[in-house]
């Protein structure tokens, strides 16, 4: 597995993320929405699925796809629509975290057959255009009321980037009626023998066991069926990489802390709504001249978008128009009654190893870093640093010992465990201390300085 060995012991759904397990809030965020019923597909180390169920929370069921190995997400579906209720459903992969007004605006999307699209299409900075699951679309993007629908979806559809809406987010609405009919017809047609005067399936989809989602909503368009969009600019990650790990853990108590978000994003959205009135610009004439949906100025005003992507808005309000940023900017407060928690789980996902040259000239690992709790309210950086050079001769000047050339922020470092820490003094004598379980010290601005350990047990 790419995530190994986090994915060693539990499948990727159930990895920890803000602590607990990441399928536990996509079912928080569809409770919000009013969802009581739960049906998750299980393949791969799938009796993790019982130890989690007590964290999943009411309502959760578990369906058992023992070829998962070898088959697609059509397959695991079909397992799963015979214990389905009837009415309307959400439909959502297990490897992604989103924020909970990702799934709000799928619901009040007015389309009966919707899914989730991302106008930023994450995915292409780390897997490519091509391993992305790409969607092209029709419908103006630069009118606030207009309709947006699926023209093609899926990896291989010959979509170029120019045409590219956006990246397919993993979330689908099925509502009732006639959109369930639609749905239940078409896929137990993938599944059944052809009757005389019927389609005949396209090459593209077979065999249907190996069957993707996507290409199961492609044949729905391709057979008339319209597939509405819900527009989305970032707030969402999916899961399938270390990298992607790192990226959602780091995000996670940003974009789940939802109410803080987006009142902080909606603010935003108001001065820039101020600024535009000054300026005599409607909206729709500010989002084409910043060359940006006019969907995406709607989800700042509503406070849907993600900090990062609002700061995108903003910048180019600023390089467009003489508006200075500072006129648009706000800073959230990150913590929660002044206080910020890192959970363990967290912190090791940051996990990276910094090598440095030995005695010998190779580079070999000397520290390990791990984030900890660090708000953008606070001046304070602090981090775990766990040394990886062991040496035991005492001599400062050891050649396996490297120094830094220090830095701008004074460091204030609390030791655990047989540590030797080196600086250099003014005079450019290079010191040697042993520190133990409790000691501390504090360290200026520049001065250069390094760590070892003095015992590779401990």
């Amino acid at each position: 597995s790419r995530l190994s060995p986090q994915t060693d012991r539990v499948p990727t759904a159930l990895i920890s993320i803000s602590g607990k397990p990441m399928i536990a809030h996509s079912i928080s965020a569809l409770r919000s929405l009013g969802v009581t019923k739960f049906l998750i597909c299980r393949g791969w180390q799938s009796e993790a699925f019982d130890v989690a169920l007590p964290q999943l929370g009411e309502g959760v069921r578990l369906i058992d796809c023992p070829d998962y190995a070898k088959s697609g997400m059509l397959e695991s579906l079909r397992m799963a629509m015979p214990h389905l209720s009837e009415g309307g459903f959400y439909l959502l992969y297990g490897d992604i975290i989103f924020r909970p007004s990702l799934s709000r605006a799928l619901a009040q999307q007015q389309g009966t057959l919707s899914i989730v699209v991302d106008h930023e299409s994450p995915g292409i900075q780390s897997k490519g255009f091509e391993s992305v699951e790409i969607v092209a679309a029709g419908g103006n993007a630069y009118s606030s009321t207009s309709r947006r629908w699926v023209k093609r979806i899926g990896k291989d559809r010959r979509i170029l980037p120019e045409d590219s809406l956006g990246e397919f987010a993993g979330i689908v609405k099925v509502a009732g009626g006639e959109a369930r009919k639609v749905w239940d017809e078409a896929f137990d047609r993938l599944w059944s023998a052809p009757k005389p005067g019927s389609r005949c399936l396209p090459w593209w989809i077979e065999p249907v066991m190996q069957a993707s989602l996507c290409e199961f909503l492609q044949l729905l368009v391709e057979e008339g069926h319209t597939v509405d969009i819900t527009s989305v600019f970032g707030g969402w990650h999916e899961v399938n990489t270390p990298q992607d790990l790192t990226r959602a853990q780091n995000d996670t108590p940003l974009f789940l802390a939802e109410g803080e978000v987006r009142a902080q994003v909606a603010a935003m959205g108001s001065c820039l709504l101020s600024e535009a009135n000054d300026l005599k610009r409607p909206l729709p004439i500010v989002a084409k001249e910043l060359n940006i949906d006019m969907a995406k100025l709607d989800s700042l005003l509503k406070g849907d978008l993600g900090i990062g992507e609002a700061l995108d808005v903003l910048r180019k309000m600023s390089e467009v128009y003489p508006v200075p940023l500072n006129d648009l900017w706000l800073d959230a407060d990150d913590t929660k009654g002044g206080v910020r928690l890192t959970f363990a789980d967290d912190s090791e996902a940051t996990s990276r190893v910094l090598n440095r040259l030995n005695k010998d000239g190779e580079r070999t690992p000397y520290y390990e870093y791990r984030d900890a709790a660090m708000s953008r309210c606070s001046q304070f950086r602090p981090e775990w640093i766990k040394q990886l050079r062991v040496v035991k001769s005492g001599n400062p000047l050891d050649p396996d010992v490297q120094m830094n050339n220090g830095h701008l922020m004074m460091q204030m470092t609390m030791f655990i465990g047989p540590v030797d820490f080196y600086y250099r003094d003014r005079h450019g004598k290079v010191h040697r201390c042993e520190m133990n379980t409790g000691d501390s010290n504090f360290i200026s601005s520049f001065v250069p300085h390094s760590f070892t350990s003095r015992d590779e047990n401990k």
